[in-house]
């Protein structure tokens, strides 16, 4: 054989692999299913003695025998690489809501993703700060905490100087139930404006 032709055959073998790889790496859908219920689901489908019952078997069989294996072994290589991608946008939305409020005076003026309370709405849904509200609202512990609170009650100062007092919580809300609850909470009062330490509240 040629160098000529060996190169091709080598060439199209790494193709081969390559593609293949990428295709049980990144298979949507497949990645959720849990071991559990595919199982539970190859006996009934072979059962059903039809083509699509045994294609049924057949995807789940290679599913748990070769492609999750094969993909658990390429995730190190993936994020070397930078190419690690999973397919979230299949998955079904989250069972809650978090958001964070601020109240002035016991009034909302602010909260996540309400267009009727949408007091710096814009500096709270930049890009480069909306992560870190997203963090204060879930963790009532997190790193960044202090100086969020520091920051809206200053710019609260602002543009409500008379008022006497900021709160800045966490609600949580679960579908299918209206009302959210408050997860914890932080308060400044006039006249020194020092935040208090993190409330948390009772699950309801």
């Amino acid at each position: 054989m040629s160098d000529h032709r060996l190169r091709d055959h080598l060439r199209a073998a790494a193709v081969f692999l390559v593609g293949g790889a990428l295709l049980m790496a990144g298979f949507p859908g497949l990645d959720y299913a849990s071991a559990r219920d595919v199982r539970s689901l190859v006996a009934p489908a072979r059962a059903l003695a039809t083509p699509l019952g045994m294609g049924m078997a057949a995807v789940a069989g290679f599913n748990e025998g070769l492609r999750r294996p094969v993909a658990r072994a390429l995730r190190p290589v993936e994020r070397l690489f930078r190419v690690s991608q999973e397919f979230h946008l299949y998955r079904d939305g989250p069972n809650r809501v978090d958001r964070l409020e601020v109240l002035i005076d016991d009034v909302l003026v602010y909260r996540t993703r309400d267009a009727a309370h949408d007091w710096r709405a814009a500096q709270f849904g930049n890009r480069h700060f909306r992560p870190m509200v997203a963090t204060a609202a879930l963790k009532p512990a997190a790193a960044n905490q202090e100086g969020i609170c520091r920051w809206i009650v200053a710019r609260a100062r602002e543009d409500f100087p008379d008022a006497r007092e900021v709160e800045i919580r966490s609600t949580r809300t679960r579908f299918g139930v209206d009302e959210p609850w408050v997860r914890f909470s932080r308060v400044a009062r006039d006249p020194d404006w020092v935040v208090s330490g993190v409330r948390k509240e009772a699950a309801p």
